[in-house]
């Protein structure tokens, strides 16, 4: 709450504490999403990769993957995410007042 007041003022408290609450949510869905999509994606390839003779995976499912490749992408995307975050936060703190204390 804080840092929320601190950047955006008093004013419309309520309207941007309540979108700062609910963007993890959004988040989350967002990759959960992205991740599941992507892991079919992978394991949906994995077995068309697989030939009739070749059980060097074993039976795979239709929603099974094998590797680090079903997660590859996921995480990428999530660690570009972080890094942005990370990025933004950094452009902020010389708008807070710790920030023009220090003369940042």
């Amino acid at each position: 709450p804080t840092v929320t007041s601190e950047l955006f003022g008093t004013e419309s408290f309520g309207t941007n504490w309540g979108y700062l609450i609910l963007a993890p949510g959004f988040g989350g869905m967002f990759f959960n999403s992205l991740a599941g999509a992507v892991y079919d994606h992978v394991a949906a390839g994995q077995i068309g990769a697989l030939d009739a003779s070749d059980q060097a995976l074993g039976a795979l499912g239709e929603h099974e993957c094998v590797g680090q490749s079903c997660f590859r992408f996921t995480f990428l995307s999530l660690a570009a995410a972080a890094a942005v975050a990370v990025v933004i936060a950094i452009a902020l703190t010389p708008v807070t007042a710790v920030g023009r204390q220090a003369g940042r």
